[in-house]
């Protein structure tokens, strides 16, 4: 049995991507009932997957399209959940550009409003060119 089926790119499409959106058909076969089987390419790449992002999960068991799709959100919240802490540590350890510092704030502390405001704020800084640098003057 060969245990080196992925590649480079598929490797790649991990870090970048997580897992893909719809069903790749050299990474699982799906049956007339629902059903799904992973080829072996496939268990390498969600095992790969679920190494990569912390997911407790067992890919070769996995039986039918409801699984593989549960298996795909549990790896795409890791993802999410990750990007949030690094997000965090980046704004904690100041290592936000200036011009960001409002907008991830917002995104991580606050309500639907002010990250609304403040990438509203953002955009318009955006428009008006490099010379303009948004400020907020109210104190948190």
């Amino acid at each position: 049995m060969r245990t080196d089926l992925l590649t480079a790119e598929d490797i790649e499409f991990i870090e970048e991507h997580g897992v893909p959106n719809g069903l790749r058909h050299d990474l699982a076969i799906e049956g007339d009932d629902d059903t799904v089987v992973l080829t072996l390419k496939g268990m390498q790449f969600y095992e790969h997957a679920c190494r990569r992002y912390g997911v407790s999960a067992e890919p070769a068991a996995l039986s039918d399209l409801l699984e593989l799709l549960e298996l795909h959100q549990g790896i795409c919240r890791a993802r999410v959940d990750l990007a949030v802490l690094e997000l965090k540590q980046a704004y904690d350890t100041g290592r936000i550009r200036p011009e960001n510092r409002d907008w991830v704030r917002a995104q991580l502390h606050g309500t639907g409003q002010e990250r609304l405001t403040a990438s509203m704020r953002l955009q318009k800084a955006r428009e008006a060119g490099p010379n303009v640098i948004p400020v907020n003057f109210r104190r948190n």
